[in-house]
Order: C-alpha cells, then sequence, then structure tokens
C-alpha cells in the first residue's frame, strides 16, 4: 500500500478560492468603477451615471451627445417657439410654422467616437491583470 501525502494541500486550496473571491470582486464592484472613472477622466463627465448590477456583474451607462436636461430644456424650448408662431397665424408665420415645425435634428455622427472605446478597452486590459493576480490571492489568504 503507498500512501501520498501533499504538503501545503490547504494552502493551495485556499489561495485558489481566493483568486475566486478577486474575480467576483473584479465583476462586481471593479468593473463599475472603472467605468465610471472612464466616464469622469476620458468622456469629461462631471457626474457619470453607471448602472451596476452586481449580482449579474453587468455595467451599463447611457453616452448622450449633451447632458439630458439641456436635450429636455431644448426640445422644450422649440415647442413653445412653435406655439407662439403658430398662435400668430399672421401672413408669413404659417410658413415659419412649417418650417420650425417639432422635428428631431440629429447628426449621422456616432455619439461615442471609437478611439474613446478603444480606450476603454485598454484600461480594461490593463485593469485586470493589475488586480487579479496570483500574488495578490497569496497576500489575501491567512497565514497560518
Amino acid at each position: 500500500m503507498i500512501n501520498i501525502s501533499v504538503e501545503g494541500a490547504q494552502h493551495a486550496a485556499d489561495t485558489v478560492r481566493s483568486m475566486i473571491g478577486l474575480i467576483a470582486h473584479l465583476k462586481s464592484v471593479d468593473l463599475g468603477m472603472e467605468m465610471s472613472d472612464w466616464q469622469t477622466e476620458d468622456l469629461h463627465r462631471h457626474r457619470p451615471f453607471t448602472m451596476r448590477s452586481r449580482a449579474k456583474g453587468r455595467v451599463v451607462t447611457v453616452i448622450r451627445p449633451h447632458s439630458l436636461y439641456t436635450m429636455e430644456r431644448s426640445a422644450y424650448a422649440h415647442k413653445e417657439l412653435f406655439r407662439r408662431i403658430k398662435r400668430r397665424k399672421k401672413g408669413g408665420a404659417v410658413m415659419i410654422a412649417r418650417l420650425l415645425s417639432p422635428r428631431r435634428h440629429w447628426s449621422t455622427r456616432p455619439i461615442l467616437r471609437a478611439e474613446m472605446e478603444d480606450i476603454f478597452s485598454r484600461r480594461l486590459m490593463e485593469m485586470v491583470p493589475r488586480l487579479v493576480n496570483w500574488q495578490r490571492a497569496q497576500a489575501r489568504v491567512p497565514k497560518s
């Protein structure tokens, strides 16, 4: 009969558990923080809104060409101008009203440039090895 015993097996199991914990922390916390930092530093948003679903490890944001407040205010001002011109109904006012009728104004350019997407993907690729590595996992294991 041959007995094989491995010393340090508990330490190896603890290190693997710690690595799994680092990966779970990455998807639930660090990913959202990195997206918020990216929006603040690279997109120059003062108060980025990042929706986090920690259990699923999902992070979502909405990127607009301007702030939502500015866009809603502009649409309201446009509607109000149309109402004022429509009320007058004098001579050329109807023609002006048709020209200024409520319609969507938008650019055909993408809101988020490809360079910004590349910067974000580069940030993520640099973040993962920095936060999830075996040295950090071993440092988290309690020494016995």
